[in-house]
């Protein structure tokens, strides 16, 4: 069974319509996040990057780098905020932090309800982007 990134992008939904908890807001964060990622890298690489140099798969910065080539710089933003957005919502645990801090205040984002639905409209017109860019030779 191969899993569709979209589906990610579903369950990133499901976690903001019915969240109630931080945890819930997070998640869908970084589902967001990883709908997008896992469509650019597929797209660009193959499945699982299958075409990428040595076997290993490309970072989530070669990702980016990649997919810059082919798209508008509006569109490697949205990835960008995507990331960093999905690296504060996994790794800090606190909100105080400085690093959460300026993401919510750069996306203007009030609670990470607020910036998970912000990551689900960012995904929401970014994917359809990812889908179509060209494959990059390895």
């Amino acid at each position: 069974m191969t899993l569709d990134p979209t589906r990610l992008f579903a369950i990133a939904e499901r976690h903001v319509q019915a969240g109630s908890e931080e945890a819930d807001f997070r998640t869908a964060v970084n589902r967001a996040y990883y709908a997008c990622h896992l469509t650019a890298r597929d797209q660009l690489y193959g499945l699982d990057a299958e075409r990428w140099r040595g076997g290993r798969r490309p970072s989530h910065i070669a990702v980016i780098a990649a997919a810059a080539e082919h798209l508008e710089a509006r569109h490697v933003d949205a990835l960008q905020r995507l990331k960093k957005m999905r690296e504060v919502a996994d790794y800090l645990c606190g909100d105080a932090h400085p690093e959460t801090q300026h993401v919510f205040a750069r996306e203007r984002a009030s609670d990470w309800r607020a910036l998970a639905n912000l990551a689900l409209q960012i995904a929401r017109d970014l994917l359809p982007v990812l889908r179509v860019m060209p494959t990059t030779a390895a």
